[in-house]
């Protein structure tokens, strides 16, 4: 069935919801567009990815030993204060810190 309405052909309402729907009672299913073909990913695959992106660069060898060696120097001054304040604490005759 088609109207004509102002020099136009179009269809009822009832036909325009067949032709996407497909008919109420019996009949062929309507046609579906399927989505585009995306890869998907998991969500465990896609933190990796953002991790990655967000990771530091690598550092050389010579910036990765200056670290180290930064580290350890600032360990040797915090263990050198700590024995300093228990040398000064036993001569004045007390115990010692715990």
């Amino acid at each position: 069935m088609i109207w004509v309405k102002a020099g136009r052909a179009i269809l009822p309402p009832v036909a325009i919801y067949r032709r996407s729907f497909g008919s109420v009672i019996g009949g062929n299913p309507p046609e579906r567009t399927a989505m585009a073909d995306t890869p998907r990913l998991s969500v465990e695959k896609a933190l990796e990815k953002l991790r990655k992106s967000d990771a530091p660069a690598p550092k050389s060898r010579t910036e990765q030993r200056a670290e180290k060696m930064d580290d350890l120097d600032e360990e040797i001054r915090r263990m050198r204060e700590q024995r300093l304040r228990l040398e000064r604490h036993q001569r004045k005759g007390g115990p010692a810190p715990k």
